[in-house]
């Protein structure tokens, strides 16, 4: 088997250190919407036995703040979860699975229009002033140890603080609700930015990467238990700046994953503005999806045409962490 394969190859010669991790497993019988978007056998027996409408779970949900409530179809309070490749959320949000077991989901419009238009002004500010710092790792089995390191991340950042205002609160609340947590299980959210040759390797958002290719678990909570990246903007192709998974290839029926020709660069997904990568980071057993590993790619050095002229490409995006239990 291909994955298999490029599992037994990658822990031979990749990672951040030796020593092999002991951990405990993370309590995920609560984490019910969890459960059910990523291991689920109903999404699997919905797909074949239903022809696509599949079941589906009604809830109620609100996860817009009052200044988005006028924006199209981005107002939807009735969520319906439908357990196939694609769910769908009252309208609102379609995952869309690129990859199975693990199950990676893309979801195109996670962002409003406004919410869009505002991370253009922040980062249009942000980069006037010179307020982006340089990006750090965490390290160490509590989970919140920090350095610099310029080999494996040389990316730059901006941390918001939770609840930082009315935009920030309503992305924050979206994503609990997409993922059946309490908005204080969610992290604050990190604006990220890539310049040309900047790039983050292969890494684990849970815990330290070693070179056996195991992930260590944070002894002490909360713990990322999913991963939600959102591209701010367009990167062409050949500019780089994919989000790579060395260890997955993409599902073949579905073409938000590019393919590396002879499966060498795993599953690759391309910035898109306003579309968001859904991932978990532990398997059903609240273990490290060793699977799950990932990289941004480097942005090439080159030029796009854009309607203002010439421009080197910048990748930005958002990190959004959603932990087991509430943060801070």
């Amino acid at each position: 088997m291909a994955e298999a394969e490029a599992l037994a190859s990658y822990n031979n010669d990749t990672g951040i250190r030796r020593r092999s991790p002991r951990s405990k497993a993370i309590n995920t019988k609560k984490l019910h919407r969890i459960r059910t978007i990523f291991w689920s056998n109903e999404s699997e027996s919905s797909e074949s036995e239903s022809d696509g409408e599949g079941s589906k779970i009604n809830e109620n949900s609100s996860v817009l703040d009052e200044n988005d409530s006028k924006e199209e179809d981005h107002n939807s309070t009735s969520t319906s979860l439908t357990i196939t490749k694609q769910l769908n959320f009252g309208g609102r949000l379609n995952l869309s699975r690129i990859h199975t077991f693990p199950h990676i989901y893309t979801i195109d419009n996670f962002l409003t229009s406004s919410e869009l238009h505002y991370f253009d002004s922040i980062i249009k500010q942000t980069n006037c002033d010179k307020k982006f710092q340089k990006s750090y790792i965490d390290q160490g089995s509590n989970g919140h140890d920090q350095s610099y390191d310029d080999v494996n991340r040389t990316s730059q950042f901006l941390q918001f603080n939770s609840h930082h205002n009315s935009k920030i609160a309503a992305i924050e609340s979206r994503a609990a609700e997409l993922l059946g947590v309490c908005v204080e299980c969610i992290e604050p959210v990190q604006l990220v930015k890539y310049e040309a040759g900047q790039y983050f390797n292969v890494h684990h958002d849970l815990g330290v990467l070693y070179e056996d290719g195991s992930v260590e678990l944070p002894v002490r909570p909360p713990r990322r238990v999913c991963t939600i990246f959102v591209y701010l903007n367009d990167v062409p192709m050949e500019c780089g700046g994919c989000t790579r998974f060395p260890l997955l290839f993409h599902d073949s029926n579905n073409s938000n994953g590019e393919e590396d020709e002879g499966k060498s660069k795993g599953l690759c997904v391309q910035p898109v503005r306003g579309r968001a990568l859904l991932w978990c980071n532990v398997d059903e057993d609240g273990r490290p999806e060793v699977r799950t590993v990932h990289s941004g790619e480097a942005i090439v050095n080159h030029t796009s045409k854009t309607k203002a002229g010439d421009l080197g490409v910048v990748k930005y995006g958002i990190n959004i962490w959603v932990c087991e239990r509430m943060v801070g």
